[in-house]
């Protein structure tokens, strides 16, 4: 899971006759999930809930949002989310910081952070 190549011969008998087929792999790599909507640095709808989506990135086994009113924060929402969106209600306005985080593989967690305004 690291980009590699990976050879597969598949093999079987025909008619008594031993046939093979070759084929070649790229070994996936991990890549962190990334917000789709709301877009990145646009302005967040005043209604809520707001629903925010991401991609499922490759080899992310879990994610989860933190959403707060300054950088890295999480005091508006944080929860570990299953699948890939969340409806969170905003009580602010201003400057709205998201913190989407993946993990890899079960085992390295990376995260992604975004800006909107309210």
């Amino acid at each position: 899971m690291n980009g590699s190549t990976i050879y597969v011969r598949l093999m079987s008998m025909i008619g008594g006759a031993s046939q093979f087929v070759d084929y070649t792999y790229t070994a996936a790599l991990p890549t962190a999930a990334t917000m789709i909507t709301p877009a990145p640095s646009s302005a967040l709808p005043l209604a809520n809930p707001v629903a925010f989506t991401w991609t499922p990135g490759g080899l992310v086994t879990q994610c989860a949002l933190w959403v707060g009113t300054a950088a890295g924060t999480h005091n508006l929402y944080s929860a570990v989310v299953p699948g890939t969106s969340a409806n969170v209600n905003v009580a602010a306005t201003g400057t709205i910081y998201v913190r989407l985080f993946s993990t890899l593989n079960g085992t390295t967690t990376t995260f992604v952070d975004y800006t909107y305004t309210r």
